[in-house]
């Protein structure tokens, strides 16, 4: 799923750029600074790349605080991530995905990866100070916000937020 400008996510007074990932038939989740401007109720139209489709999203949450927006549809989602129901403490050491439309395709990642999704191995180094966020090891571009942070089984463990300049305050 991607909300950038080239896909038409733009509202008047709004602007929405990055990538989301879907978590449920009818639930997707983004970065929240990927919604400037946007409000619970607003609709965007999101860009999703497999299906070349731009559908309707309606913003149902955002949190600033710990940078996320949570999207819902009428429609179903065909393809979705699981979440990941396991101790964030365990995070730290493990190998992951780090899945975006901006990132180039790495041979060494596991087989659900698919050349409609940029997929680039992480791996996680610590845990802020709340366990809300979660250092890790990839490349990253501008664009990237959003992105799903992935177990090499398929579940979802978080979103790609910022470099790690931008939270460095919260891993002091």
């Amino acid at each position: 799923m991607s909300t950038g400008s080239d896909g038409g996510a733009s509202m008047d007074g709004a602007a929405c750029d990055g990538v989301g990932v879907c978590v449920s038939a009818n639930k997707a989740v983004t970065a929240a600074h990927n919604q400037t401007g946007l409000t619970s109720g607003d609709i965007v139209k999101v860009y999703f790349p497999q299906t070349r489709a731009k559908w309707p999203l309606t913003v149902e949450v955002i949190n600033s605080d710990l940078d996320y927006a949570v999207l819902a549809t009428a429609g179903l989602f065909s393809q979705y991530l699981p979440l990941y129901n396991g101790l964030s403490s365990s995070l730290v050491g493990k190998q992951l995905a780090l899945c975006a439309f901006q990132l180039g395709i790495h041979e060494e990642l596991p087989e659900w990866s698919s050349s409609s999704v940029g997929v680039m191995p992480a791996t996680g180094v610590k845990l802020s100070r709340e366990a809300h966020h979660l250092l890790y090891t990839s490349d990253t571009w501008p664009g990237d916000s959003g992105g799903a942070l992935v177990l090499y089984s398929g579940e979802l463990v978080g979103l790609h937020l910022a470099g790690v300049n931008a939270l460095k305050e919260k891993f002091e």
